[in-house]
């Protein structure tokens, strides 16, 4: 059984914002047009400082949000999308 006790909790939030912050701060380097993001490093560091568990939670509660609030079409097209429903 996974007991999310107050440090899980606690690191679930803290990698969920330093995500969400992470991932508005953008490098370009000269030799590619690809640019990197660094969203990459708050994913590592979760798995790293925390574990598996609380990397997915964390992760997952970003993906969720984003997908909430930043859509046009609303919540309902949203599960479908999510299911497979299309």
């Amino acid at each position: 059984m996974i007991v999310l006790n107050t440090r899980r909790i606690g690191l679930i939030a803290f990698f969920t914002l330093l995500t969400a912050i992470l991932a508005q701060i953008t490098v370009y380097l000269p030799f590619t047009p690809v640019p990197i993001i660094l969203q990459t490093l708050a994913v590592v560091l979760s798995g790293i400082i925390g574990s598996a568990l609380v990397g997915f939670l964390s992760h997952s509660k970003v993906y969720m949000i984003v997908y909430v609030f930043k859509c046009s079409y609303g919540f309902g097209l949203i599960l479908l999308l999510l299911l497979g429903m299309h």
